[in-house]
C-alpha cells in the first residue's frame, strides 16, 4: 500500500481493531517503508496500564513492549489474545504483574511462552488449549497460577518448572496434559515433586497428575492422605491406579473421564475401602474393580434409563440400557441378561444367558431368546448381581 505522507505521519494514525491486515502490511510512505511495531496490533488501556485486545491476525514470535505511547505495561487483560490462532511465541515483560483469565485462550500454535520475573499471576484458563505448547518456566515472584490455567494444552507440553514463590495452584490447572513431568524448586515451601508429579510439601496431598499418555499405571506412594480435587481428571489412558490405605479422602473430579480405568489396587482391606471419604464426582473410580488385600468390590451401577422391547419376527427380547457418563461405561459391560425359566410348582428348571452388544455411546442392548416355559423371569443384574430392573414375567406386557 501507497500513502502519501511520510512514516511518521502513518504513525500517529489511529488504526481501529478490526484493521488486522492493514496493520500486517509494509506502507510504502514518501520518506520510507513504514513496518508496523508489536503496539500496533494492540488494545491498549493508558488509565490501568492493561492490554485489553489483541489482533486475531497477529502471527509469529511477539514480543509485548515495556511500553505503549509512554505508559508502562503493567497488565494482560482478560481474553486480550484469546484466539490469536497465529501467534508462535510469546515473550511477556517484568513489568506486567497478572495474566489475566483467558488471557492466550485457544492460542494453538503458541510452542513458547517467556515469562518474566516480576509477573506474579496467572489467571484461570490463561493458556487453555494452546495445544503446541512445549514447556514453560514460572519465574520467580509468580505466586499463583489459576483454576485450570493450563487445560488441554494436551500432550505437546512435556515440562513445567515452578519457582519456590508459588503458594497456590487452581484446581484442575494442569489437566489433560497427558506427557507432562512437573519439576518444584527445592525451596519451595507449599509443593513439591515426585516422580514429575505434583504433591504438597508434606506430600500427604496428591495435586496433579498429568502423565497417563507416557504411563497408564501409576503406583500413588505410601504415606498419602488426600488425591485431591481434579487430580487426575481427563487421565483417559489411564487403565490401572494404586491407592495406599493411607489415604482418607478422595476429592471432587478426582478421577473423572478416566474412562479406560478398568481397576484400582487399594492396600487395604474392604472395609477400610468402604471409610474413605469419596467425592460423589468420581463415576470412573466407581466404575472400577476395587481389589484390596481380602478381595475385590464391583461397585453397584446406577442406570440412566432402561427399556425393554420384543421382536416377534426373531422371537427375541432385547432390553436396552443406559448410563450417563463415560466412567459408567466399563460397569455396563459387565452387566447380563439372564432368562429364568422354571416349572409349575416354581422349581428353577435352567438359566439362560442372553448376549450384549454396544449400540452407540453410553448405551448397551441386552438380547435374549423368548422362554418356551410359561413361567419366567427376564432379569438384567450387574457384576455384583444386583437387579437393574423389575423382572420381566410376561413379554405381552411390553408388545
Amino acid at each position: 500500500m501507497h500513502y502519501t505522507g511520510s512514516t511518521a505521519d502513518w504513525g500517529t494514525i489511529k488504526k481501529g481493531s478490526g484493521n488486522g491486515d492493514l496493520i500486517c502490511m509494509e506502507i510504502q510512505c514518501s520518506d520510507g517503508v513504514f513496518v508496523s511495531s508489536p503496539a500496533d496490533f494492540l488494545e491498549f488501556d493508558a488509565a490501568t496500564g492493561t492490554i485489553t485486545g489483541c489482533e486475531k491476525n497477529a502471527e509469529g514470535e511477539f514480543i509485548i513492549p515495556d511500553e505503549i505511547g509512554g505508559v508502562n505495561v503493567t497488565g494482560i487483560g482478560e481474553g486480550a489474545f484469546n484466539n490469536c490462532v497465529g501467534l508462535t511465541s510469546v515473550t511477556i515483560p517484568g513489568g506486567v504483574a497478572n495474566i489475566g483469565a483467558r488471557a492466550f485462550y485457544g492460542c494453538k500454535a503458541l510452542t513458547s511462552v517467556i515469562i518474566s520475573e516480576g509477573v506474579t499471576s496467572i489467571g484461570n484458563y490463561a493458556f487453555y488449549r494452546c495445544e503446541s505448547l512445549t514447556s514453560v518456566t514460572i519465574p520467580e515472584g509468580l505466586t499463583s497460577i489459576g483454576v485450570r490455567a493450563f487445560w488441554r494444552c494436551g500432550d505437546a507440553l512435556t515440562s513445567v518448572t515452578l519457582s519456590d514463590s508459588v503458594t497456590s495452584i487452581g484446581e484442575g490447572a494442569f489437566m489433560e496434559c497427558g506427557s507432562l513431568s512437573i519439576t518444584v524448586a527445592a525451596d519451595n515451601q507449599t509443593y513439591c515433586d515426585i516422580d514429575g508429579v505434583l504433591f504438597s510439601k508434606d506430600k500427604k496431598t496428591l495435586v496433579a497428575y498429568a502423565k497417563d499418555a507416557i504411563q497408564s499405571e501409576y503406583v500413588i506412594p505410601d504415606g498419602v492422605t488426600t488425591i485431591g480435587e481434579e487430580a487426575f481428571w481427563g487421565c483417559t489412558a489411564m487403565t490401572k491406579a494404586t491407592i495406599p490405605k493411607s489415604v482418607v479422602s478422595i476429592g471432587h473430579y478426582a478421577f473423572e473421564g478416566c474412562k479406560s480405568l478398568t481397576d484400582a489396587y487399594y492396600s487395604g482391606t474392604k472395609q477400610e475401602w468402604s471409610q474413605i471419604d469419596i467425592d460423589s464426582a468420581n463415576s470412573s473410580l466407581f466404575a472400577a474393580v476395587i481389589h484390596c488385600s481380602d478381595g475385590t468390590i464391583i461397585n453397584p451401577l446406577k442406570i440412566k434409563s432402561v427399556n425393554a422391547s420384543v421382536n416377534t419376527a426373531e422371537n427375541t427380547v432385547t432390553v436396552q440400557a443406559s448410563v450417563d457418563s463415560y466412567g459408567l461405561e466399563g460397569a455396563l459391560k459387565r452387566a447380563n441378561l439372564y432368562v429364568a425359566e422354571y416349572d409349575a410348582q416354581g422349581r428353577l428348571l435352567k438359566v439362560t444367558l442372553g448376549t450384549k452388544s454396544q449400540i452407540k455411546s453410553l448405551t448397551f442392548a441386552f438380547t435374549a431368546a423368548i422362554p418356551e416355559s410359561e413361567n419366567y423371569k427376564i432379569m438384567l443384574w450387574d457384576g455384583n448381581n444386583v437387579p437393574l430392573m423389575d423382572p420381566i414375567e410376561d413379554i405381552a406386557a411390553i408388545q
